[in-house]
C-alpha cells in the first residue's frame, strides 16, 4: 500500500527509478506465475471441475488523479481463486460500453469458450446449459445469469428465491474481491500511479493472489475463516466476513443495458428459477 513517493524516500531512489523497479517486478512476476496459477480452462472436463454456476464479477478501481478509472472484471472459482481476468481502463464510470469491450463478451459471442454442453440437472429432466452468474449490472443471456430487476420480482416469492440462489453463488466473487482489497492496501484507496502500471500492479496482484489461495499455508496465514461471509446453513443468518470493515476500495459494475431481452433468453432464466423453487429447492 505504500505510494511511489513515500518508496522512493524510505530507499533514497528516485521517483523514475522505483517506477522502473515495481514495472521489471510486477512483469516478472506474472510472467513466472500466470502459467501455473491463472489458467483458463481450455477443455470441457476443465470447466467442469470449476463447477457448472459460476461468479462472474467486476470492479472499478480508480486512479488518483480521478482521470481513468481501472477496471477489474473476473470469473472466480469455489477456492476464491481468479481463473479470469480482464484488466482495462476507462476514463467515465458510467461508460455503457465497458462490457461490450470486454473480451470475455466477445468469446462468449463467438463461443470460444469451450463450456461443457447442456444437460439435465438433479431431480430433473430439462437440460440447463453451463452458466455464468453475473449481478444486475450485466447483460442477461444464455451463457449469463442475472437476477430478476427488483420491479419484476415484487410480490414474486418465486423469483425473489431465485434472486437469492444466485446471490449465494455470487457471494464467492463478493469473498474474493473482499480479501483480494483486503491482502493488496493499494486497492484501498486511489491508485497514485499511471493507467498503464496500475493496470500492471492489478494483474499481479491477481496472480500472487491466486498463488497465496493455491497453497494451503498461504490460504491459512492470509484467508481465515473469520475474514469470510458465511452462512448458518439451518437459520440462513449471513454473518459478515471481516473484510468488508478493512476492505473499502472499488465500486461494482453500473448497469450494462436495459431490460429487454429476447424470449428464449427469458424463458431460459425462467426455468432456472422453476427449478430452484421445485426438485432444485435448497433443504
Amino acid at each position: 500500500g505504500e505510494t511511489q513517493e513515500s518508496l522512493s524516500m524510505s530507499f533514497r531512489l528516485g521517483q523514475s527509478t522505483v517506477s522502473g523497479i515495481i514495472r521489471e517486478v510486477c512483469a516478472a512476476l506474472i510472467t513466472f506465475l500466470k502459467d501455473d496459477y491463472l489458467r483458463f480452462p481450455n477443455s470441457e472436463d476443465e470447466w467442469r471441475v470449476a463447477k457448472l454456476i459460476l461468479p462472474l464479477n467486476s470492479r472499478f478501481l480508480y486512479n488518483y488523479k480521478g482521470e481513468f478509472m481501472i477496471i477489474l472484471l473476473a470469473i472466480i472459482d469455489t477456492n476464491l481463486r481468479f481463473i479470469f481476468i480482464d484488466v482495462g481502463t476507462n476514463r467515465r464510470i458510467s461508460d455503457s460500453g465497458v462490457w461490450n469491450k470486454c473480451t470475455l463478451k466477445s468469446m462468449l459471442d463467438n463461443n470460444e469458450i469451450k463450456f461443457p454442453k447442456a444437460s439435465s440437472l438433479p431431480n430433473s429432466n430439462v437440460s440447463f446449459p453451463f452458466v455464468l452468474v453475473g449481478d444486475e449490472g450485466f447483460p442477461l443471456s444464455t451463457k449469463l445469469l442475472i437476477p430478476y430487476p427488483r420491479i419484476q420480482s415484487s410480490g414474486r416469492k418465486d423469483r425473489r428465491i431465485f434472486n437469492y440462489r444466485l446471490s449465494r453463488a455470487r457471494r464467492t466473487s463478493e469473498n474474493d474481491f473482499g480479501v483480494y482489497n483486503t491482502r493488496f492496501q493499494i486497492f484501498r484507496s486511489p491508485i497514485r500511479y499511471d493507467p498503464d502500471i496500475a493496470t500492471l500492479i492489478t494483474q499481479c496482484c491477481c496472480v500472487l493472489h491466486n498463488f497465496l489461495r493455491s497453497k494451503e499455508i498461504g490460504r491459512l496465514l492470509c484467508t481465515s475463516e473469520s475474514m469470510l461471509d458465511t452462512e448458518d446453513v439451518y437459520s440462513r443468518v449471513v454473518r459478515p466476513g471481516e473484510w468488508r470493515e478493512k476492505s473499502v476500495g472499488g465500486t461494482n459494475f453500473v448497469h450494462q443495458g436495459g431490460n429487454r431481452h429476447s424470449n428464449a433468453v427469458i424463458h431460459l432464466r425462467n426455468e432456472w428459477c422453476a427449478y430452484f423453487n421445485s426438485t432444485g429447492a435448497a433443504p
